[in-house]
């Protein structure tokens, strides 16, 4: 889904991931990672620095930007592994999927969940009901 994001230019690789959200640009590494070094697991994030809740997770819980709060506030624990040759990665499943679903949410304007725009613009197409 977030690759029919990119080919219908809502967002792209080599965007800041603060093109759009301009509040998660909290230091000089933050404003500086790109949605690709989030792909490749080198944006330099291990753990949130908040705890993750059921509501957080849920649609009302990011329609009230909650998970974006809990990436804003977060710093990077390895800001040396951005733009670091690929063979430093670090994994964390909260730091690619939902984060690069908050990037596209914001730049939607923030008022769809990623979930609902990818159900109507990649899976209900896909489906045979919607062909």
């Amino acid at each position: 889904a977030f690759g029919v994001a990119v080919s219908k230019g809502i967002v792209s690789y080599d965007q800041l991931v603060c093109r759009d959200w301009p509040e998660f640009a909290t230091d000089e590494g933050k404003k500086a990672l790109t949605v690709k070094e989030i792909l490749q697991h080198r944006s330099g994030f291990a753990v949130l620095d908040v705890p993750v809740s059921p509501e957080m997770l849920s649609k009302a819980g990011m329609k009230k930007n909650l998970m974006a709060e809990a990436y804003e506030k977060t710093t990077q624990q390895f800001p040396d592994y951005q733009c670091a040759p690929s063979s430093k990665s670090i994994y964390h499943r909260m730091f690619r999927d939902n984060f690069t679903g908050e990037v596209v949410r914001k730049a939607l304007g923030g008022n769809t969940t990623f979930g609902e725009w990818s159900a109507e613009n990649v899976f209900k197409p896909l489906s045979p009901e919607g062909t």
